[in-house]
């Protein structure tokens, strides 16, 4: 296994129903789980750099937005015109380069889950024996 040397995170939004959490994640798992072992195609980066170049000029409209993309940006040690010019380099990347990406953070699904949700509307779920919520940080 290629140990990765950098701490970092992905944030995936579901706005689910709590009482889907434990299909959703599972899901999410499996997602994963996948991605690390078949990597993914052409046509599905065509179709992700396509969303992030329409997404991305809404992305950073307000000054909150901005805010936090420069507040993101700084806890990486990286300028604001460096933090853009990432951004713009994510456009030329390669079904190789995300692939690689993958096997270094993907391989065997090191993950933990962080759920933003009222615990005692979750509790009976996050407490039933699915292997995935023993990757869940339970905080109360």
């Amino acid at each position: 296994m290629n140990q990765n040397p950098y701490n970092a995170f992905f944030t995936i939004n579901t706005f689910t129903k709590n009482d889907n959490l434990t299909q959703i994640l599972e899901g999410i798992n499996d997602l994963c789980t996948e991605l690390s072992k078949t990597g993914i195609t052409k046509n599905e980066i065509d179709k992700a750099k396509s969303y992030f170049k329409g997404n991305l000029p809404i992305r950073y409209e307000t000054p909150m937005q901005k805010a936090d993309f420069l507040y993101t940006a700084s806890r990486y040690n990286m300028k604001q015109k460096e933090a853009q010019e990432t951004l713009i380099k994510l456009l030329d990347l390669t079904v190789k380069d995300v692939n690689i990406f993958i096997n270094n953070y993907f391989q065997d699904n090191p993950f933990q889950i962080m759920i933003l949700t009222d615990y005692q509307e979750v509790k009976d779920l996050l407490d039933t024996n699915s292997v995935i919520l023993d990757k869940v940080i339970r905080i109360q």
